[in-house]
């Protein structure tokens, strides 16, 4: 061990994920004290404002729970290798995913109530009544990724000793057949909300073509609206391409389809890591407060940099 963590490789790849750990922390941060700071002087929060402190708090837990459950791996310590400790480690990294994966989900929602242009229906309501309904939607979601959390608890056991007993090994079929199904239900309520995520993706663009039928017919092709949805679609994209790069490097991670401290393995932990910077960063990108913020920090370096 001592000669793989002098090796270049080891220093540069854990650099690397210590630079995404510090990036995930401060863009996060900056996102919620900014919100938070708004809200302070205006008492008023906007829906996108609510869902984005919600993902990014989630966002940040994920970070400490990827932080506690990789790095004892990479470097080999007996670090938090009692069960108890892997279980609390394992029920917060469930707890964070799904809230960020349905949180995510809402989002996209949230972007396609705003940008849909509807005369009637059940989505009229929701558009007149979505600043109510998000607090609630939040709530639903957070309640969602807890009893998630909670139904991983009877994946992970402590270790007991076996006898050769029939009824014992009868029971312990019947307990595998068990943690399959949660296994199953867990992994679905995560990624439910990248399917839900596409398919609202695909509705925004199918009115975005209805919208630009429309335009033809009636001559008007320099339309606002036209613009508002090209923006809405590439947010979704955006978030769909992050999440599917997530989601595969998780699997290839927990699956350990690549040998440890290979290049496969290494690349694979930056991605996993990269998610919740990426993620911030998208944010901050979309809201037009958090960029004009973000400005007026880097301003005072680049004239800095520039003298």
């Amino acid at each position: 061990m001592d000669v793989l963590i002098r090796s270049p490789t080891f220093i540069i790849g854990l650099s690397i994920i210590s630079l995404e750990l510090f990036a995930s922390i401060v863009l996060s941060f900056f996102i919620l004290v900014v919100i938070l700071c708004d809200w302070q002087k205006t008492r008023h929060v906007r829906s996108r404002d609510r869902i984005q402190v919600a993902l990014n708090s989630s966002a940040v837990l994920f970070t400490i729970v990827s932080t506690f459950n990789s790095f004892p791996d990479i470097l080999q310590t007996k670090f938090l290798q009692n069960w108890s400790s892997k279980n609390l480690v394992n029920v917060f990294s469930v707890y964070s995913m799904c809230s960020c994966s349905w949180l995510t989900a809402l989002l996209c929602f949230f972007y396609f109530i705003k940008v849909v242009n509807v005369q009637r229906g059940f989505l009229v309501w929701v558009k007149m009544k979505i600043a109510s309904i998000v607090p609630w939607q939040i709530f639903a979601v957070e309640l969602v990724s807890l009893v998630t959390s909670s139904l991983s608890l009877l994946l992970y056991r402590p270790p007991q000793v076996l006898h050769r007993n029939e009824s014992i090994i009868e029971q312990s079929h019947q307990s595998l057949e068990i943690r399959a199904l949660v296994a199953d239900g867990i992994f679905l309520l995560i990624c439910l909300p990248f399917v839900l995520s596409f398919i609202t993706t695909i509705i925004t663009v199918g009115f975005l073509m209805l919208h630009i039928q429309k335009m033809k017919d009636t001559m008007t092709l320099g339309d606002i609206n036209l613009n508002m949805y090209r923006r809405v679609i590439h947010k979704m994209l955006h978030f769909l391409v992050l999440y599917s790069v997530f989601y595969l490097s998780m699997f290839f991670y927990h699956s350990e389809v690549f040998a440890p401290y290979s290049l496969g393995y290494w690349i694979d932990l930056f991605l996993i890591f990269l998610f919740s910077p990426a993620q911030a960063f998208l944010h901050i990108l979309d809201n037009p407060k958090l960029r004009s913020s973000w400005r007026r920090k880097l301003r005072p370096q680049q004239k800095f940099i520039q003298q």
